[in-house]
Order: C-alpha cells, then structure tokens, then sequence
C-alpha cells in the first residue's frame, strides 16, 4: 500500500512511500538514542590487477537498481516511520575513486586505514536514501573495496548478497555475456508481507508461543566474571576454529540430523552451565531469517533479523549425543514459531527488567561467510603486507564489525556475554564478548580456550556425560575448566 499524506513534500514527490518494517522501527528508535551513525559498518575486499572501472561503475548501478532497499530512505510522519523508494540516483554520489599518490607499499595501507576511521564517522542523509557508499582505492595493480553500511538499511548477509551481486554484473560484462539476475523481492514487499502477517491467526498462535514461554520466567545467570563495580567494560576475543574440526562438525551434524548451529550452541551451554553452575540456562538467538523452508526472501537486500529464545535444562548424567537432540528441537521449535517481531512480545517483558538487570545476559549468533568466493574476473585476492599496519585495519574493522554484532539484530538488549560464530570457508572463528570486571579481563581467553575443547569433546567423544566434564577453581571465583580434563 503506497501512503499519499506525506507526498506533498517537494523532496519527496518522487518517491514510493511505503509502512517501515518493525526490524527497521526498532532500529529507528536505538539510533535515537545513540546516532545514525554509530549504525554504520564497513566490510571490504582486496585485490590485485587490472580493475575495468567503467565495468564496475556500471555494475554497481545496476545492482543499485536491482535492489529498493539500496536506494531506500526513512521519514517519520508522527508515530510512523516510513521507507522512501527514490527512483532516481546518481551514481557519482555512491562511488568514489581514490587513486593513491601514495610512493610506497606502507604509505598506502596507513592512508586507506585513516580513510576507514572517517567512513565510519560518516553522516548520511537519512531521508534521500542510498545508506551506503563505495570506496575503491587504487595503488598501482592494487585495488581496496572498501563499502560502508549503515544498518537501518541492512544486515549482514545483505552486504554479502550485495556483494554476490556487484560481482556477477561485473565479470558477465567482461565476459560479454547476458546479465540475467534471479527475481527478488523486494525489502518493501516483505514489510507489507509483514504487515499483513500480522493481523492474522498464524501470528496469534506464534505469539502466545512465545508468551508462554516467557511467562515461565527467564534464569538470573550468576557468572563470576561479571561486572560488579564502576571499572566494568566490555572485552572481546576472537579466535580460529581448526578446519578439521569446523569439517568433523559439518559431518557430525549431517550424521546426528541436527541444525549445524545446534552443536555450537551446545559448547555454548555447557560453557555457561560450568561457570555459573546452573542447570537451567537462556540463550537469546540472533536468526538471520528470510523465509524459513521456502526462502523466499533469500536474494532481497534489507533488515530481517529474527530473535528467539532458546532455553534448555542440563542433567549431568545425559550424553552429550542427547543433549545436542534436546537443543536441536529447541531451536527447531523456536524457528517454527519464529517471525514475531521483538516489541510485539520481549519488548514488554523487557521492561520488568530495566531496572534491575539484562532481560538476556546470554546470547549467540552465527554468521554464514564466504570470503574466498566472489572474485572479480582478472584480480586475485590480496591482502595488507605490513603486519603492524594489517593489525590496525582488522582492528578497524572489527570495530565496524562489533556494532552489528552487538546490535542485537537492532534490539534494545545489553548482554552480559555474547558469542558469535564465523562460519567461514577459509578460515572459520569464533568470537566471544563480554561484560566484566577490569580485572578479570583475561578470562575472556581462557573461556575461549575453553569453548574449542568442548567442541571437540562434541565431534569426538559424544558418548561422554555432561558429568565428565570435570571443573577445577583456578583464581578465587574465576572458574576454568581442568587442561588434563580436556
């Protein structure tokens, strides 16, 4: 439904105006209290060769047009947030084209590295649309694609449709061949889909799902490692999970017939269950939904995080075979009533909790990514020579990176810990944030460390109990798992 009360606006008129999704609302009102741009994340490539620019303009112009949600903006009209389609764009204001005067190899990676600090600072116009923008930077044979984000537009797996996208285009014209892209839908599509879903018996019963569950009350997890005085801050680690292992994995959850993030969330469980020694324990569970079964939203660009809650009750003597059965069919349960919109259910149940603590003190995301695939035709893939110069970009970009991580798929939630998996094809990692003490902000390592024997004791000894992951106490209440257990 196109809304025509707000048309009358000169800088406007030629825009489609259409009901924002609640992902969207709920992200509207978060940057509210922080600021459009603390919402904007980079991702980039690096590559060596012969860039055909004239290509890759065009190409990215017809991704653009491909896509609504890129060239979407935002207007509130009262109480209601609305998305603005433009139609037209010029290109020249997306793309940028830095050729680096740079004399050498170092000079060059310290100038892309301070230009990243100032995309991210960068303010967009939130009501023209186009929330991104593209960055090439140019070095001889040596090309940086460099694209920033602003997450009112978009998630994570958008950025890599995108990207998909941008490639396609871009070697079927070097190719010479047809571009023929897949149909999408369009983001405006699924926010009417969802507007509609609403007002229906199928979301009634979804919702009472998830009343019901939360009416059982949510466990208070006790960690040791929490944060108690004024010196709190927030400590992430990111560590790499063996390929052999991320491959064992892969086929123990083919073998098990269980959902390949179950066994991540499993380690999750009982890494939490052994340092705060409840059996009871909460997960909230970022799902980057698009259509479940069908897919139907599977190649649209736009904002569709989902959040679930997934609780499960651990019992000593189970093996860790039926254990990972008892959090499949949580997580299968929990995506079969999924679609329900945040405020529509935790919002108000978030509210008895604002005084006191966290409503979820635990939560997990995993992360599809596919960063050897995708390349431009004639580049190879390249990365940053310098090593101190390479620690401080991934450094930069894992800032951008942790605000849509810890964005909570856009929701108002401050986790006391939060684990995020990398399910990568070249090198798969798992990252763990979390909320402590500053002097406990070691212990961030150790739980890491931790968390990659347990995923192997999964792959390797299933049959063990929960009971036979032995426990010792390492400094006061700072709780470690024994390396001889392990």
């Amino acid at each position: 439904m196109i809304i025509n009360n707000i048309t009358n606006r000169s800088s406007i008129n030629k825009s489609k105006i259409f009901k924002a999704s609640t992902q969207q609302e709920e992200m509207w009102v978060n940057a509210q209290n922080t600021s459009f741009s603390y919402w904007n994340f980079l991702v980039s490539r690096s590559f060596k060769g012969k860039l055909d620019l004239a290509a890759f303009r065009d190409s990215l112009e017809m991704v653009v047009r491909r896509h609504s949600g890129l060239r979407t903006g935002f207007i509130q009209d009262g109480s209601v947030l609305y998305q603005l389609i433009q139609d037209s764009f010029d290109i020249n204001e997306i793309l940028e084209i830095d050729l680096c005067s740079c004399t050498h190899q170092k000079e060059f990676d310290s100038h892309i590295i301070q230009h990243t600090k100032e995309m991210l600072q960068y303010t967009f116009e939130i009501e023209r649309g186009l929330l991104f923008r593209v960055k090439l930077f140019c070095f001889g044979e040596i090309i940086y694609v460099i694209i920033l984000f602003n997450h009112l537009m978009c998630d994570y797996i958008s950025t890599q449709l995108f990207w998909s996208d941008l490639v396609y285009a871009y070697n079927c014209r070097l190719d010479q061949v047809p571009i023929d892209f897949k149909p999408c839908l369009q983001y405006h599509e699924y926010s009417e889909y969802q507007e509609r879903f609403l007002e229906t018996e199928a979301f009634d019963a979804k919702k009472a799902y998830w009343n019901k569950k939360l009416d059982r009350s949510i466990p208070s997890l006790k960690l040791p490692f929490g944060a108690h005085g004024t010196q709190a801050s927030m400590v992430f680690k990111e560590i790499p999970i063996p390929q052999k292992l991320m491959s064992d994995l892969r086929s123990l959850a083919l073998k098990k017939r269980v959902v390949f993030s179950a066994i991540f969330q499993l380690a999750y469980y009982i890494v939490l269950e052994r340092y705060s020694g409840q059996k009871t324990i909460s997960i909230l569970n970022i799902f980057h939904s698009r259509g479940v079964g069908s897919q139907k939203n599977s190649n649209t660009i736009g904002l569709f995080a989902d959040t679930l809650l997934n609780t499960i009750e651990l019992e000593d003597d189970l093996s860790l075979h039926l254990l990972l059965q008892r959090v499949n069919s949580e997580i299968q349960s929990s995506i079969a009533n999924s679609e329900v919109p945040y405020k529509e259910v935790f919002k108000s149940y978030q509210d008895k909790f604002r005084h006191n603590q966290s409503m979820f003190q635990a939560d997990f995301n995993m992360l599809k990514m596919n960063s050897m695939s995708c390349t431009l035709s004639g580049l190879v893939q390249y990365g940053l020579k310098d090593k101190a110069i390479a620690t401080k970009f991934d450094t930069q970009r894992n800032v951008s990176r942790t605000r849509i991580e810890e964005a909570k798929c856009s929701l108002d939630i401050q986790s006391d810990i939060s684990l995020t998996i990398k399910d990568d094809t070249a090198c798969s990692k798992v990252r763990m944030t979390i909320l402590c003490d500053w002097n406990k902000q070691e212990i961030c390592n150790d739980i890491l460390k931790n968390y990659i024997a347990i995923l192997k004791k999964i792959a390797y000894y299933p049959d063990l109990s929960l009971k036979d992951i032995a426990l010792k106490s390492k400094i006061n209440t700072d709780l470690t798992f024994s390396p001889s257990s392990i």
